[in-house]
């Protein structure tokens, strides 16, 4: 989830769900799989994300806005190795969810720069965008 969404007003329905917490929430997943899966199997390796599921709405806000300066600078959390890749694209968008301010930008300004903009152009050329 996204950390506006598990905040005191959003629980009690009073923050307007915006595309933007979509895009977040996926980063997130992005997030959970890349550091807690190797091959399909979840690892046991001690990251806090056991402690996410096991708190409220406001602990996991202050678990995961931790966690998201924990990777700001240098990057000491380590991914699996079947999600390396996946991680560094995470890890790109997590670092930009700490510059970008929602409020400002229109769907597609969100899309383009919170995903689009941190896969890496290999991986661009490989997965050209499909028109809708």
């Amino acid at each position: 989830m996204a950390l506006d969404l598990l905040t005191e007003e959003a629980i009690e329905g009073k923050v307007e769900h915006l595309y933007q917490y979509d895009v977040e929430s996926f980063i997130w997943v992005l997030t959970w799989v890349s550091l807690r899966y190797e091959d399909g199997k979840l690892r046991r390796n001690g990251m806090p994300f056991d402690d996410w599921l096991r708190v409220d709405a406001k602990g996991c806000q202050e678990e995961k806005s931790s966690f998201l300066f924990r990777v700001k600078g240098k990057n000491t959390v380590k991914s699996s190795t079947s999600h390396q890749c996946a991680w560094q694209i995470a890890l790109s968008c997590l670092r930009l969810l700490l510059k970008e301010s929602y409020e400002e930008m229109d769907d597609e300004h969100v899309f383009q720069n919170l995903l689009c903009a941190q896969v890496p152009l290999p991986l661009r050329k490989e997965f050209p965008p499909v028109d809708l």
